[in-house]
């Protein structure tokens, strides 16, 4: 049976570099980003999820069994949930992963906002916490997507929740996980690679600074750019390049807004103070009215666009129930 890896960080952190990096090493499969854990891990959450057949219900009567409200004791929820998740989880990664594999890596960024479920469980697994900037990540977010326009909310609730939920994870796990610095990788990655592979027990990777390899990720998801030619070696300038994407006011302003997300305290975890990100914000450029104007349209319209879609799959939910899972 493979171990599963998960490699649990923000989108837009660095992680396909990663991924890129380990699948040189015969021990360790992948796909893209199989998102396979999200759904199960979800079931015991009240927010975030939605579907055509009324999630909510479901998710109401799994909490109402284990607090006892249907008729009998409060339900044990190992062996009705934990457990078969569990199972379910290691016979999925088995199947993918090829053979002579040890670790079968997981790679899905969204996991950043149930990270602190999904290491209770799997604890068999192993973990990698990947943290890069917060104005990085936020940077690269605005400039990502739908052909570099601005479509910055679809990542809102990994900037609400994200940060919170890995640094709980990574606390609880200690030194169960290995932490490892975006800006590190880009500069020393032949270390980061050795603390890895010291860290899994297998083979080196050679070579790391100038080839992550061609090597093709199966799967359907993953990082657009991940074969593009100039993303085969690792660029040492791409740790502050997506700071210019926050180049207007509205841009600026919700950058401090995302960083009023994340508690003194995570930012010193993650290996940031808060002082000289805001200072670092304040360098950024205002930009052009226009271009101003450009971006609130943009955020407006998503805005609008999201949450005609969350309504569309909901259904009909007795009005108070729709409020709090929408504003949960």
């Amino acid at each position: 049976m493979v171990t599963p890896l998960y490699l649990l960080s923000l989108p837009r952190s660095g992680s396909t570099i990663l991924q890129k990096m380990l699948l040189e090493v015969e021990q360790v499969d992948t796909i893209g980003e199989p998102h396979v854990a999200l759904p199960l891990v979800g079931m015991s959450q009240t927010t975030r999820a939605s579907s055509w057949f009324g999630y909510y219900v479901y998710n109401r009567f799994v909490r109402s069994y284990r607090d006892g409200e249907e008729g009998g004791e409060p339900g044990d929820l190992t062996e009705l949930y934990q457990k078969p998740t569990e199972n379910y989880l290691n016979a999925f990664y088995d199947n993918l992963a090829s053979e002579g594999a040890e670790y079968f890596l997981d790679k899905s960024p969204r996991y950043c906002v149930v990270a602190d479920r999904l290491v209770e469980l799997m604890p068999r697994a192993k973990y990698i916490f990947l943290w890069r900037n917060p104005l990085s990540i936020i940077g690269s977010l605005m400039n990502s997507f739908d052909g570099g326009t601005f479509s910055y909310g679809i990542n809102t609730v990994d900037l609400k929740e994200g940060f919170t939920q890995l640094c709980m994870a990574s606390r609880k796990l200690g030194d169960k996980a290995l932490n490892v610095s975006y800006e590190d990788l880009v500069t020393s990655p032949d270390e980061v690679a050795q603390g890895i592979t010291q860290f899994l027990g297998i083979e080196a990777i050679e070579d790391v600074a100038n080839s992550l390899g061609s090597t093709q990720l199966r799967g359907y998801f993953g990082d657009p750019n991940a074969y593009k030619e100039q993303d085969r070696k690792i660029h040492k300038g791409s740790k502050e390049s997506y700071l210019k994407s926050i180049n207007t006011s509205f841009r600026k302003k919700l950058a401090m807004e995302a960083l009023s997300y994340i508690s003194d305290e995570d930012l010193k975890y993650m290996g940031y103070e808060r002082q000289s990100l805001e200072e670092e914000l304040s360098k950024c450029e205002n930009g052009s009215l226009s271009a101003n104007l450009k971006d609130r349209a943009n955020y407006t319209k998503y805005r609008l666009a999201n949450k005609g879609h969350l309504l569309h799959y909901r259904g009909r939910m007795i009005a108070k129930e729709k409020s709090e899972y929408l504003m949960a």
